[in-house]
This record gives C-alpha cells, structure tokens and sequence, in this order.
C-alpha cells in the first residue's frame, strides 16, 4: 500500500487542502488525483512524517550523559552494525524480523545527530472461538528517538507505564550499567505546564480539580475557543469554590490545545495534548507528525533549562 504510514482520513485532509475532492472516491483514487496536480512529493513528505509517529512523549537524561564512546550518532549506529544488532543496509529503512516476546528494532533512521528507531515486540491475546479461546499474535510497534549531540537525551514514544522496560532496552544499546537510572523531565508543575503553554501557544480547554471533600473532584470544560487561565467566568466559578471552602489549587490533570502548521505541506493539526499532574507525564489525544512532536520537545526542554537558570540564580 503507497504511503503506508498515512491513515485515509489524513490523505483526504490533505487532499482537501489542495482543492481535490474526496466524496464517495477509494483511498487510491484521491492518492491519483493528488498525483496529478503534483503533490506527490509534498504527500510523500508527509507520510514519512508520520513514521514514527506516537500519542505519548516523555523526555528522560541518563546523570552523566551518554558514554564517551557512544557521543555521536554515527557513533551509535556504527556500534549497532559491529554488534550485529542491525545490518549495514538496515539505515534508513524499516524490515519484519519474526514476532518476539522482547523488544527488537524493525526500523532505523538517522537525522543529523538524532536517532529514530521503530521497536517490535509480539503482542498475544485470547479470543473466543466455537467452545474454547484461540491466540491471536500481532506486531507491537514503538518508537523511540535518541538525540545526541548537546543534547543527550531520549524521547519515550510509549505510554508511561511501558517506559521502565524501554529504558533497559536503550542502556542495553548504549552499553550502560543496569544501575544507572535516568530521571524524566521537566517536572509537571503547573508552573511548568503553564511555561509550556505560553511556548506552544496553546490555552486550557479542560482542567480537573481535586477537591479535598466528599465529592472528589470537579472538572472544568472551557467552550470552544475559551482559555481557562484567562476566562473571567472561570475565575468566578474558581473563586465561589474557594469561598465555600473547596480550594481550587490542586489540580489532577489539565488539557491544552494548540494549532500547528507544517511549513512544508501546509498541513495543520489541532492539537490537544493531556498533562498528568498526579503521574507526571504528558500525553496527546492522538498520534501526531513530528512536525508536532519537533515543535512540542522543543518547549519541554527549553521550560527545563529556564527552570534550571532560576534554580542557579536562587542560589
């Protein structure tokens, strides 16, 4: 199947922009029609977009950074190859080892001093058949992308449960100690989460407030288009709790929402993301580009530095 890593939703989407339309036409008909008015580079770009594409992110630093021998990307690969973890021509490609109950690379591709890898593990499950349950195995696909360079840290494409058996499988690949253990960033405070708003330009569409009573908690959806940190009726809704006794500064999780468009396509995604407060993580309400993900990490890592210059100065 052409562009194996676009839904058929995303392809109309694309379409659309472009002034083809969709209606009742097959996934290959649009793909043609787009070809015809010359966008197939553009679709193309687009589909390798979303090669590794995720609902979750999490950010993790290793105390003392990666080994010295292991500094660079070409570094890495080149210890991959010798430890025959990957072949020579697996770079920049994807293949389908046989289905394993551990996690192998099924993917790999280096851009400048990054490096993203699609990880493959069996996935097993019981489904009813006549009288009894047959097994069912599928391909579990993660993807997870380390950044050298200055940088030195390691994007978990994972839900934050699976992350702990992720990080044995990257100190196995970076030849690290079992004992070493990294630490994930920036912290969820909403100090933070705030910074991150601002930097994204997205504003609060939903908050959940945990309220120290019997009614446990109470969540706030803003309409659309509403911002829940500057929304004056939000403020008096907040107030009137705190008045009756019900403090509104103990929030379990918020929602944000921000617009992003990709330079070269053109393509915009609304994009919600979810922040943990309780948890600590953060996650989007979908899988996204990484256009989105660029854009994202990049606010992550720049309200941690800010954060670390105001730890220094307070010093």
């Amino acid at each position: 199947m052409e562009y194996i890593y676009l839904e058929t939703p995303i392809i109309n989407r694309f379409a659309k922009l472009h002034g083809v339309t969709t209606g009742r036409k097959t996934r290959e008909d649009v793909i043609e029609e787009i070809h015809k008015i010359g966008k197939e580079k553009e679709l193309e770009f687009l589909n390798k977009q979303y090669q590794f594409s995720s609902k979750h992110i999490s950010l993790w630093k290793f105390p003392d950074g990666f080994p010295d021998k292991l500094r660079t990307a070409q570094q890495f690969i080149d210890s991959l190859v010798e430890r025959g973890i990957i072949g020579k021509d697996d770079i920049d490609t994807s293949w389908e080892p046989p289905l394993l109950n551990r996690p192998q690379i099924c993917a790999i591709n280096m851009v400048g001093e990054n490096v993203f890898i699609t990880v493959v593990e069996k996935n097993s499950r019981k489904v009813k058949e006549a009288y009894g349950l047959k097994s069912l195995e599928s391909a579990k696909l993660t993807s997870l992308v380390i950044h050298f360079g200055t940088d030195q840290l390691i994007q978990h494409r994972c839900a934050f449960s699976y992350t702990k058996k992720y990080t044995s499988f990257i100190k196995d690949l970076m030849l690290l100690s079992s004992d070493i253990e990294p630490y994930t960033f920036p912290k969820t405070t909403k100090r933070t989460a705030k910074r991150i708003c601002e930097l994204v330009s997205a504003g609060v569409i939903s908050r959940d407030i945990d309220t120290p009573s019997s009614i446990g908690s109470i969540t706030l959806n803003s309409a659309e288009g509403t911002d829940l940190n500057s929304n004056e009726e939000c403020k008096r809704v907040t107030d009137a709790l705190n008045e009756a006794g019900l403090p509104t500064d103990n929030n379990n999780s918020e929602t944000c929402m921000f617009i992003s468009e990709d330079p070269t396509t053109g393509f915009s995604i609304k994009t919600k993301f979810h922040i943990n407060y309780k948890r600590g993580f953060y996650k989007f309400d979908k899988e996204m580009p990484e256009f989105i993900f660029d854009y994202f990490w990049e606010a992550l890592t720049l309200a941690e530095q800010e954060e670390q210059d105001d730890l220094l100065e307070n010093v």
